[in-house]
């Protein structure tokens, strides 16, 4: 019995399509893998058979478990894996003007940890304590440039990041 799909320790933003595959076999009965049944301990059974996809499962800490029967002993076998579900970040942005100087209202929601890195240009510039709905004013920011881009990841997680907003200075 084994699963080959997700890895276990994934983290998979909520709303994303995943995809769950799998395999059993038997020296008796053979392949077995359609009549594996998958079950989540947050939602109970999500799946059935060697491979299916769901982009329905709720944020959350899950232990997806293939288990699978022998027809013939009645003998029971499966495995497990970890997969995280992560809130949706989204991010939104807008630039200001105070006399000559440049500034950015930044405002994110659905942050998973207790921090975040905000990111200019592709590089962590700051890093805050927030809660699920955060705010920070970057400036002033030089005059010479005319846009920057901006997102927020979770803190120490580059891979679990918002949506890039650019502004834009006149």
């Amino acid at each position: 019995m084994q699963i080959t799909s997700p890895k276990s320790g994934a983290k998979v933003v909520a709303g994303t399509r995943l995809n769950f595959t799998g395999a059993a076999t038997d020296a008796e009965d053979g392949s077995l893998t359609a009549g594996i049944t998958w079950i989540s301990n947050l939602h109970g059974e999500i799946g059935h058979g060697g491979s299916f996809s769901t982009s329905g499962l709720k944020v959350g800490a899950h232990t997806i478990t293939a288990l699978v029967n022998d027809s013939r002993g009645g003998a029971t076998a499966s495995t497990s894996v970890k997969v995280t579900i992560v809130p949706k970040m989204k991010m939104v942005a807008r630039a200001f003007k105070s006399g000559a100087k440049q500034y950015s209202a930044l405002r994110w929601s659905q942050a998973t940890s207790s921090a975040v890195d905000l990111y200019r240009n592709d590089k962590i510039f700051r890093r805050v304590k927030t809660r699920a709905i955060g705010s920070f004013s970057d400036g002033p920011v030089s005059g010479s440039l005319r846009s920057v881009t901006y997102k927020v990841c979770v803190y120490g997680n580059s891979g679990m990041c918002s949506n890039q907003v650019t502004v834009r200075w006149r």
